[in-house]
């Protein structure tokens, strides 16, 4: 049994268990069998399912009992919809552990199917849930959502319509939500932004549908020696995931001197995105500012983060970007930013790499139009994004320093 809960807490398929099992038996651990010809429970799959329904109940009666002892709960609720289209709610509950003398805990609790995912489906699926969990509405005093309009709609809301039974209930849009939102409409100012996007996607695009290109990019990524024993890949860029596109940014960036000598090999017209100067330009500079974004998206998605910290970090992100981008010198302490114009200014316009060997690999960059309709001047532009960045994240923790108070 604590073999199998070990595998299941670990997301572990449940195939590690007979595996596990079977090395048990090998090392000899007490109570294991000695073959598994006397025994079937360490390999059916249907000893496995039992196991597993088995400590559901356990896990599932001891979080009950914690939960209905805690003086007060809040609740974490999402509407999501799985690969067969199967609409669902995910819930997560907030409360206090030792009946209110122990510490804060947030659990999940349980991923609930609903009918559609109008308010309606929503709120009767929630109200049900909580009446199984037999937690009183009295003692719920805070509701965390996405902001949708099915969540908080004035009306018919899901949080309205909770709000008529518990008038006390507080309501916030979830912090890191708003955080990526924020940041999302900051940079839907210009269409060449999201051409840099078009063309992070096509780097992945190019590398993922081609074996032969994968391992060429490994070779040239080792001869850099990039990445932990030379080992870094292209990454792919999630529209849902709020890290992914720093992520990417900063992938592709640290991959540049392979990137820029495969392409300049095999896909003429990658290198040419490459090697223009606003999108290079423009690559180093998401990398700066949505790796520091992704930082406090981080911090506000810590277990146990301070709610009164919440203000200081939103400020120290801002401060960080106005320093970088918005000082006396433009780029100054944004690594990557700075890096790439230092390298332009002193080359005039060549970027030069060196490999592990010490040989040199230059390349040319030219100031063509990125795309059709471009009227981008980076410099002056970015600093109106920078400008329109810190004001968006410093809006989004608004609502939540009003609603403390």
């Amino acid at each position: 049994m604590q073999t199998l809960w070990f595998v299941v807490r670990r997301n572990f398929p449940f195939d590690e268990f007979s595996k596990l099992c079977n090395f048990q038996c090998f090392m000899r651990t007490p109570n294991m069998p000695i073959a598994s010809e006397y025994s079937a429970y360490t390999s059916t799959i249907s000893a496995r399912k039992e196991f597993a329904n088995a400590i559901k109940q356990a896990y599932w009666e001891r979080l009950k009992e914690e939960i209905v002892a805690s003086p007060f709960y809040s609740l974490q609720i999402d509407e999501i919809t799985d690969v067969s289209t199967q609409q669902n709610m995910i819930l997560y509950v907030t409360y206090m552990r030792e009946h209110g003398n122990g510490c804060i805990c947030t659990s999940f609790v349980d991923l609930l199917h609903v009918k559609n995912a109008e308010a309606e489906s929503l709120y009767s699926t929630l109200i049900a849930f909580l009446d199984k969990m037999k937690l009183p509405f009295h003692k719920m005093i805070g509701i965390a959502t996405d902001g949708a309009s099915v969540m908080i709609g004035a009306n018919n809301g899901v949080v309205s319509r909770l709000k008529k039974v518990v008038p006390h209930l507080l309501s916030f849009h979830c912090v890191a939500h708003r955080e990526s939102l924020a940041a999302g409409d900051a940079f839907k100012l210009y269409k060449e932004f999201k051409f840099v996007d078009k063309v992070a996607r096509k780097l992945y695009e190019w590398a993922s549908r081609s074996a032969k290109r994968r391992l060429s990019l490994a070779e040239v990524v080792k001869d850099f020696n990039l990445g932990r024993n030379g080992k870094l890949k292209l990454l792919k860029m999630h529209d849902v995931r709020w890290l992914s596109k720093g992520q990417v940014m900063i992938r592709i960036v640290r991959l540049m001197p392979a990137l820029l000598n495969v392409l300049k090999a095999e896909e003429a017209d990658l290198y040419a995105y490459l090697t223009n100067y606003k999108i290079e330009f423009l690559l180093h500079f998401f990398a700066d500012v949505l790796g520091e974004l992704n930082v406090l998206s981080c911090k506000l998605q810590e277990d146990h983060i301070d709610i009164f910290a919440i203000g200081n970090h939103l400020k120290a992100s801002i401060e960080s970007l106005q320093m970088a981008f918005l000082g006396n010198v433009f780029g100054c302490e944004a690594m990557y930013t700075q890096l790439f114009l230092t390298k332009v200014i002193n080359q005039h316009g060549i970027i030069d790499y060196i490999d592990s060997s010490g040989n040199s690999h230059s390349h040319q960059l030219h100031l063509g139009p990125m795309c059709d309709e471009d009227v981008l001047d980076p410099h002056e532009t970015l600093h109106g994004v920078v400008n329109n960045l810190a004001y968006m994240v410093r809006r989004s923790g608004a609502g939540h320093k009003k609603s403390n108070l």
